[in-house]
């Protein structure tokens, strides 16, 4: 008995061998090469397909991201009112500038209560307890980048003990080193002074009277160094505005 077939108006199924099926020669797209394909999709060579597989995607991100630019609603620091830029995450309330100047009032207004209140004190105390050695470091470090500090201090300290400069010699000393504190350099006339300077150095027998105190700037108080001034006078070059 013969077997009737209907029509049904879809295509016919593909068979078993299509995926081995070969396409017919064409030119690429881009670089005009003839390749074989492998789909009757592929206009473009092996070569040539990963770079526009990669523009393609480049192009949908950058779409993605025009599309997000444009939805977004604008946000304005909380303290100058300038348009923030958009941020990858948690946003910020300021712009650049005034979030340096919050945080920097921040932790100024921060480290004032806690020294007020002495939380400072009691912290500072229990690290140098803990931390020996590290505060050693730093102390050795930090003299070893100021000599010239470091050393003033402690003939200082010792030339006042050996002296024995009284409260009104310190008293003086004081008053005089604020009275100076706008004259030029003694030794080049400089109007830009940094230091004051024992005339006579007290490594050499000088004191920390007020008479033995003169103005001078940071180059010369360390090219004088532990010399005496008269010493120094005689023998640095004349200054340019007076040859």
């Amino acid at each position: 008995m013969e077997q009737l077939t209907f029509d049904s108006g879809q295509p016919a199924r593909k068979g078993k061998g299509y995926a081995n099926r070969v396409y017919k020669d064409r030119p690429c797209d881009d670089c005009g090469v003839t390749y074989t394909p492998r789909s009757s999709g592929q206009k473009r060579c092996e070569a040539c397909q990963p770079a526009r597989d990669e523009a393609m995607a480049r192009a949908s991100y950058v779409r993605a991201r025009e599309a997000i630019r444009a939805a977004r609603v604008p946000k304005h620091c909380a303290d100058c009112g300038a348009e923030l830029p958009s941020y990858q995450g948690m946003h910020s309330k300021r712009c650049e500038p005034c979030r340096a100047a919050y945080w920097t009032a921040h932790n100024r207004q921060r480290n004032k209560e806690r020294t007020e209140s002495g939380k400072r004190k009691v912290y500072d105390a229990r690290y140098r307890e803990n931390n020996p050695e590290a505060i050693r470091v730093s102390a050795k470090r930090y003299k070893q980048a100021h000599p010239e500090v470091d050393l003033a201090a402690i003939h200082r300290r010792h030339q006042r003990v050996a002296a024995g400069l009284d409260a009104l010699d310190r008293m003086l000393s004081a008053a005089y080193r604020r009275a100076i504190r706008a004259d030029p350099c003694f030794y080049c006339g400089a109007l830009v002074t940094h230091h004051v300077d024992h005339y006579f150095p007290l490594a050499k027998g000088g004191t920390d009277r007020w008479f033995n105190l003169v103005r001078t700037c940071r180059r010369c108080n360390q090219r004088k160094g532990v010399a005496r001034g008269t010493a120094f006078l005689l023998r640095r070059p004349r200054p340019h505005h007076l040859t």
